[in-house]
């Protein structure tokens, strides 16, 4: 845990090719606020929560091809406000709470083969518009709630009801 937290000159990480890495701890990257990119290799499994919470510069997230990563854990990319960009892994199944919470600089994501999205997974973030697919099965309450940028939400997604608040706050939908 806090392997490099609050590292606040940290501002690139690599590994090498053919990295055996399995899992990245809490907490490892938290409050590194130069920390503008990140890789993660196809070795990693587990994420534990929070890895790059408050990383305020990070703009981009990218997945090795072959990953085998199934969740994104709580808080694990809280209030990068920075990032821009994310490509989601094929593996990925779900995204847990408050994963992109307060993102701000996040106008957009492809949701593609994800499953479950948990409670304030985008709360507060920027998207501009969002495509839930037919993959998820498990929409809890707020999960976009207060993203005052969203304007466009498709629910192609097969689900029984709409969670409560799950738009609540989101003052650009029209």
């Amino acid at each position: 845990n806090d392997a490099f937290r609050q590292s606040e000159k940290l501002q690139a990480i690599e590994f090498e090719a053919g990295s055996s890495l399995r899992t990245i701890e809490t907490n490892a990257f938290r409050e590194c606020v130069s920390l503008t990119g990140f890789r993660m290799p196809a070795s990693v499994e587990t994420l534990g929560n929070c890895v790059f919470e408050k990383c305020s510069a990070l703009t981009s997230v990218e997945f090795e091809n072959g990953i085998a990563l199934r969740i994104l854990p709580t808080y694990v990319l809280r209030d990068c406000t920075s990032l821009r960009q994310i490509s989601l892994p094929e593996s990925l199944a779900a995204i847990d709470y408050g994963a992109f919470l307060g993102c701000t600089g996040l106008k957009s994501i492809d949701l593609s083969g994800v499953e479950s999205l948990a409670y304030k997974a985008f709360y507060g973030s920027g998207l501009v518009s969002v495509v839930i697919p037919e993959s998820v099965v498990t929409l809890e309450v707020n999960v976009f709630e207060n993203c005052k940028s969203l304007a466009d939400a498709v629910i192609d997604a097969r689900l029984d009801a709409i969670p409560s608040a799950t738009f609540r706050l989101c003052t650009a939908l029209s």
